[in-house]
């Protein structure tokens, strides 16, 4: 009784804990995905040219709206959102939904483009400034893998940094970088005893919610149990009935074979059978065999040729698809007066190229170009 018991308590327990990580999991790896923006924009922007806001809520018509990264200079507004993801990210510039898959499980989340174009009209409404005055930008941090085409303003950690510094060209003068800046710090909320008392509400929800759940995993363990059970003693039932009729099967069989008036009729009526007795010799034509050899062989020689020019087709292919999608991956910038140009990768690493093939590919990515 105390094993079924502590089986039973086993039963219980995973679920409830399989419960509490889906529940907290992605609010830790969501924390940890800010800190590394943050620590990455505090420690590489000078405080002189760039303000940085984290973790900025505001009010708006429409309710509250949680940006992750502000960042306010005289080259535009830039607004951070940020997704600690591992696995193979699938999506699109337009798409509602992106896809994450992680090993065999696939899981859909909002478009962050879109999640971040919202942030920026609340920006406005609270702001009145014109669209154009600010740069969206979606950072991956983590293992994540980028597995189809991204716009430029999606990118892994490493190219962070590179975006926003190669945006020069002014957009808001001085004092209209320090109005916003106090805007910003005036009117985004700060933790209330009304925020104090919902959260406290929803931890209560919370709480209720999971010892809903272990009542209902003891309920299911019981049953599970019990189930258990019955379909084990039915599968030995079924295992014994058909071992009991194969081997009754066997036995008659083996009585068959070695009846003796049984095997002197099949003798009978095989010496009397017209078939064999009016079958003739079987024959060979060896010089027919011997001549469509050559044949053959020739016709297999060809099929293995063509196999292997297949294959060896099939490796340019993929060798040139996959360098299209490396140099598609790249995030190019390029100055026709100062005759310099700068690509990186997703990751942040940079691309050593001459100045036309920077050129072309930049023109082609739809990159940064300063006449």
């Amino acid at each position: 009784m105390d094993g079924l018991f502590r089986i039973i308590l086993l039963l219980a327990i995973v679920p409830v804990f399989a419960l509490l990580v889906k529940i907290f999991l992605p609010s830790i790896k969501g924390l940890v995905g800010e800190l590394l923006v943050r620590y990455t924009l505090k420690s590489s922007l000078p405080a002189s040219y760039y303000t940085l806001f984290n973790d900025v809520t505001l009010e708006t018509s429409r309710g509250t709206s949680q940006i992750d990264h502000i960042v306010v200079s005289t080259y535009g507004i830039f607004v951070i959102e940020t997704k600690h993801l591992s696995g193979w990210i699938f999506g699109s510039e337009n798409g509602e939904q992106w896809t994450r898959t992680f090993y065999r499980s696939k899981i859909r989340f909002q478009n962050p483009l879109r999640q971040n174009h919202a942030h920026i009209k609340a920006l406005q409404e609270l702001l009145g400034l014109d669209y154009p005055k600010f740069h969206s930008l979606v950072v991956f941090t983590g293992s994540a893998e980028f597995r189809t085409p991204m716009p430029v303003n999606v990118t892994m950690l490493g190219g962070l940094l590179p975006f926003i510094q190669v945006r020069t060209e002014p957009l808001l003068d001085y004092d209209e970088v320090a109005s916003i800046t106090q805007m910003i710090r005036t009117r985004r909320l700060t933790p209330s005893r009304a925020i104090l008392v919902a959260r406290i509400t929803s931890l209560k929800a919370r709480e209720r919610t999971v010892t809903r759940v272990i009542a209902q995993a003891k309920c299911f363990a019981r049953h599970a149990v019990t189930t258990m059970i019955a379909i084990k003693a039915a599968t030995g039932v079924v295992i014994m009935a058909a071992l009991l009729f194969v081997a009754s099967q066997a036995l008659k069989n083996v009585g068959d074979i070695f009846d003796p008036s049984q095997v002197a009729e099949a003798s009978a009526r095989s010496e009397q059978s017209p078939f064999l007795q009016n079958a003739p010799p079987p024959s060979i034509n060896l010089p027919a065999v011997a001549e469509q050899a050559p044949v053959l062989l020739s016709n297999t020689r060809t099929h293995l040729e063509q196999v292997r020019l297949d294959q060896q087709a099939a490796a340019r292919k993929m060798e040139r698809d996959e360098r299209l999608a490396w140099e598609s991956s790249l995030m190019c910038g390029y100055s026709t007066e100062s005759k310099r140009c700068a690509c990186y990768e997703p990751k942040g690493n940079r691309v050593s190229m001459d100045f036309a093939s920077c050129r072309a590919l930049a023109d082609k990515n739809g990159g940064l170009a300063s006449r």
